[in-house]
């Protein structure tokens, strides 16, 4: 099982865990074009706190970045703890600006994005979420995908304030 706020990368040559050290929170609301409510959470990983990968394929020193785009239907989550979304990916060029990516070196589309909504305590909500990616040591798809399991918090505040 994944600690809290913690973010694990399984790679093709072993695992990385980091810590989530910082989250942001946007939330768009329905617009004429698009009716849903867009939750946008990037969390934001300090140094490696675990990691079992050959030194020339793992940098302790990264601080990657997970942004996640879930449509919602409302602003309250709390119908939403004990459910899970499959989130549908999204294209890196796409004229809304939502990009599902694991930023590391480059930024790597996410795919089989699986977002469960845990629990919600004292204005935050606990989230843990899968999805796959490209290596991201290799952009040229020449290893195999690598699998992200993150287990964290972030505020609801931006959720509380957008309706006001």
């Amino acid at each position: 099982m994944l600690a809290e706020d913690t973010m694990r990368l399984d790679r093709f040559c072993g695992h990385e865990v980091y810590r989530v050290v910082r989250t942001g929170v946007y939330v768009r609301l329905p617009e004429e074009d698009d009716p849903r409510v867009m939750l946008n959470v990037e969390f934001h990983c300090g140094a490696v706190v675990d990691i079992d990968v050959p030194e020339e394929e793992g940098d302790g020193s990264l601080k990657p970045t997970v942004e996640i785009w879930i449509p919602i239907p409302s602003t309250n989550l709390s119908p939403l703890v004990g459910t899970s979304l499959e989130v549908h990916p999204s294209v890196k060029d796409n004229e809304d600006g939502m990009w599902n990516r694991l930023h590391v070196y480059e930024s790597g589309d996410l795919r089989e994005i699986n977002v469960t909504f845990v629990a919600i305590d004292d204005g935050r909500c606990h989230v843990a979420l899968t999805a796959k990616t490209g290596d991201p040591n290799h952009y040229d798809g020449s290893k195999p995908e690598t699998t992200i399991s993150l287990d964290g918090w972030f505020p609801m505040d931006e959720l509380e304030t957008a309706t006001e």
